[in-house]
């Protein structure tokens, strides 16, 4: 099974009923995992036309890449693409982006797509559904800003487009977690080696950040994995923050009858909440819900406390825009925003 991202477009006739129906098609034999937003591009390169409605979609592919490429040009032919100008208008186009990790180059397909860096109308909508990428080695948000300047196509978020159910299967992603009306943050404390524990204990007594993340998280709801919640709940207080545990273990349930357990990431579907959700360990809960979260907040200790637990994430391509709270000799808090929370090009003035 391999995983596979696609940039659909099209500027003929019915715009989203031809998306719609690609869609379909594909579903027919593979899992969509991941739809973006639908955005409207400005034509470039042969300027003279209608513009593009373009979106990414994710796949799970069990079968052989020139096998796929060929049915995606079944559909596109189906749906009645006919290309007589290059860059010109088309009814539908489907272009493999990324093939998992894999490289594939061939007289008729060259996978990485070759332009995809050069591409707003891809760049865009895959930071919504796959923010952790780094093709090249680079994060999304760096390739968007390579992407800028007077010859930038000029793309604007459409919406959802309607009708289409993703595989319920699917992972979750920041989109997902948006229209739901959640409000995920994270908070964590870290030494200078980004360690967070040593033998399953937090190393450090440290009445500063106990002040801060009891501060931050009061009348919230914290989420946390198994073992931070047996670290943490004897001083848990019910009755000024919500409990939520992912848990695989039913027992525990019992043994905390005040906790919400749910047992995979995807169970958050069906929750509904105005509170915010304080993401807060250990490390198995940070590398799922991350991604999900608009800020994180860090307490940062400045001494070595050898521990054997680390957040091993380069925090700068999930939360580019960071900002120190407060600075004192032993210790820093910082705060990191989501890109995803800052201005879309739809919101700043035209490139």
């Amino acid at each position: 099974m391999t995983r596979v991202y696609l940039s659909l477009g099209t500027n003929v006739g019915d715009r989203e009923e031809h998306l719609r129906k690609a869609i379909q098609r594909l579903q027919k034999d593979f899992a969509l995992f991941a739809l973006s937003s639908v955005w409207e591009t400005e034509p470039w390169g042969y300027v003279h036309q209608p513009p593009f409605l373009n979106l990414v979609l994710g796949l799970d592919v069990p079968v052989a890449i020139e096998k796929f490429f060929v049915q995606c040009q079944a559909i596109e032919q189906a749906l009645g693409k006919k290309k007589r100008v290059f860059w010109g208008p088309r009814t539908i186009d489907i272009d493999i982006i990324f093939w998992g990790y894999e490289v594939c180059q061939s007289s008729n397909l060259i996978v990485p797509h070759p332009c995809w860096q050069q591409r707003n109308f891809v760049l865009y909508p895959l930071l919504e559904i796959a923010p952790l990428m780094n093709p090249g080695g680079k994060s999304l948000s760096f390739w968007i800003q390579c992407c800028q300047g007077e010859d930038a196509q000029t793309v604007r978020r459409v919406g959802k487009l309607e009708g289409i159910e993703l595989d319920t299967t699917a992972p979750l992603t920041y989109m997902d977690v948006k229209e739901q009306g959640l409000t995920l943050k994270g908070i964590v404390a870290i030494d200078r080696r980004n360690g967070m524990a040593r033998e399953g204990k937090i190393p450090w007594n440290f009445s500063e950040d106990r002040s801060f993340f009891r501060e931050k998280t009061r009348n919230g709801i914290l989420c946390m994995g198994r073992k931070t919640a047996e670290s943490l709940l004897d001083s848990f207080d019910p009755k000024e923050r919500e409990l939520w545990i992912l848990s695989r273990t039913v027992s525990f349930s019992q043994k905390y009858p005040q906790a919400l357990i749910f047992h995979q990431p995807e169970d958050m579907r069906d929750l509904r909440t105005n509170k915010t959700i304080w993401i807060c360990g250990g490390r198995e809960i940070y590398e799922q819900f991350l991604p999900l979260c608009s800020e994180l907040y860090v307490t940062r200790l400045p001494e070595d406390y050898h521990c054997d637990l680390f957040l091993n994430f380069h925090l700068e391509d999930w939360f580019p825009h960071k900002c120190i709270i407060e600075c004192h000799k032993s210790y820093t808090l910082e705060r990191y925003q989501h890109e995803r929370d800052m201005p879309s090009p739809e919101d700043v003035d035209e490139k």
